[in-house]
């Protein structure tokens, strides 16, 4: 495992000087613990999918129990109402009010399903607690970004296994005792392409500090193994390498994948060599990757498969439009509650398990009707705008760590929209948990740059070889 970068960056004593004056150091010890248990989450999704988002007692799971500890710290984080001066928190915090005037008065007509639909919003929360808590303790985010080095290497190394394992073994692989039909392992390859495009940004940013090189060849061979599965995960992979292209054109992470990936290509349409992937009727070939880059924009097409579930989300987007931007529902949508699928007549299973139409702007628009959608656009365009005006400040003033954070969140985020532009990826905790955790992390980053902006300067007077294992160990035993 890597050491903490030259820089030393932990939750040491520091993190606790910087913390708002006055706040209680049994304050200051709950509110880290919850950025831990957040961080295990996030990990927990990434690697274990839906599975783990079954971990808890229902009816609260684990993204419920981040819910619920956050608000306790919130309650108790100090000075954080301070970024609700921000025009990114005021606009969430409209959105949240709208959404919540959607919700309530369905409570009664749909009962537990009106929530289960809210989490789409209610999951926000998590990003303004980790913003509160970036803001109360601002070392908490030099200590993300170290954490995410380890991170990716738990990703690389365990997904292959995983991945194939959940589809060999799913059918036979232990279940939760009261989700029978799901195992404590659900992956899906869009949302394992987004954090695989995540880790090639963190690494073509400043923020990543020295990566070594045979890191790559995991990150290719899972790129290759998973992209023929999911056209959405394919298209935000490939998001991830021409943005990050634009922000840092000589990069060599971005360059070494397009050179490896197009001498594969080359190979696969010379050979003609062609296999299937496991647990999927898409085989990786010259021919499955252009089919699928094709299918999404066009209505080209060779596969049914590619095609028919094109066609559906098509049809489906189109009537939610029409009964919102043209139609009845404009002001107020169906509200959160109702099966949006079942009403609009594009069920897919007898049971009536799909609720949404795959997309998550579509989801909003539906649910909220056109003043709810253009508070999402709000929201989400003016934290981009944060974070491009972020990482412009930071080039400018010569900080190239603060500016490879800005532009690491904002194409994790960028990933996050296109993925769930094409699955209901931010309706589970899978994406929702992931999506306003990077929203939060982008506010606290806004703020601390320009009240802290040597935060991610070196550290000099740490005691040799100590590292944030010492540190972390050290918080254990007070």
């Amino acid at each position: 495992m890597s050491r903490a970068l030259n820089n030393r960056y932990t939750f040491s004593h520091r993190a606790r000087e910087e913390a708002p004056i006055g706040q209680p150091q049994m304050v200051a010890r709950f509110t880290r613990g919850w950025t831990i248990a957040l961080g295990v989450a996030l990990l927990g999704y990434a690697v274990m999918g839906r599975g783990f988002a079954y971990l808890g007692l229902p009816p609260v799971f684990s993204a419920e129990l981040l819910i619920a500890t956050g608000v306790v710290c919130l309650l108790v984080c100090g000075r954080w109402w301070v970024i609700l001066r921000m025009p990114q928190m005021i606009a969430l915090m409209l959105l949240c009010g709208w959404c919540a005037l959607r919700t309530f008065p369905y409570v009664r007509q749909y009962g537990l399903d009106a929530f289960r639909d809210a989490i789409l919003w209610a999951y926000s929360l998590i990003g303004v607690v980790l913003a509160a808590v970036i803001v109360c303790q601002p070392r908490i985010l030099v200590w993300i970004v170290e954490r995410y080095r380890r991170f990716y290497i738990i990703f690389l190394v365990s997904i292959p296994f995983l991945w194939i394992g959940f589809q060999f073994l799913k059918d036979s692989m232990p279940h939760w005792p009261w989700a029978s039909d799901i195992p404590i392992v659900y992956l899906k390859a869009g949302d394992l392409q987004v954090h695989l495009g995540g880790i090639l940004a963190f690494w073509a940013s400043d923020a990543a500090g020295m990566i070594a090189t045979v890191w790559f060849i995991p990150l290719f061979l899972n790129a290759a193994m998973l992209g023929p599965v999911n056209r959405g995960g394919m298209m935000a992979f490939m998001a991830s390498i021409a943005v990050s292209m634009v922000f840092k054109p000589l990069n060599r992470w971005a360059w070494g994948f397009i050179v490896v990936a197009v001498t594969g290509m080359l190979f696969l349409l010379v050979t003609g060599i062609s296999f299937k992937i496991p647990g999927s009727e898409r085989p990786i070939s010259a021919e499955q990757l252009i089919e699928n880059f094709v299918s999404v924009g066009t209505k080209q097409g060779n596969l049914e498969e590619l095609q028919g579930t094109k066609q559906w989300r098509l049809d489906f987007w189109n009537a939610i439009i029409q009964d919102t931007v043209y139609g009845p529902y404009f002001w107020k949508g169906k509200g959160f509650g109702i099966n949006l699928v079942s009403e609009y007549g594009f069920n897919i299973d007898a049971e009536e398990t799909v609720r949404a139409p795959h997309n998550g702007h579509m989801t909003v628009l539906a649910r909220t009707g056109v003043p709810g959608f253009l508070l999402w656009l709000c929201v989400h365009l003016s934290w981009a705008a944060g974070m491009i005006d972020g990482y412009i400040r930071s080039r400018v003033a010569g900080r190239t760590k603060w500016a490879g954070v800005f532009m690491w969140l904002l194409i994790y985020w960028l990933m996050i929209i296109i993925n769930c532009s094409f699955d209901p990826y931010i309706e589970g905790p899978m994406g929702g948990v992931w999506l306003w955790s990077i929203y939060g992390a982008g506010i606290g980053a806004m703020w601390v740059r320009s009240s802290q902006p040597n935060l991610f300067d070196p550290i000099d007077d740490e005691p040799a070889g100590a590292d944030e294992d010492d540190v972390l160990t050290e918080m254990a035993n007070q």
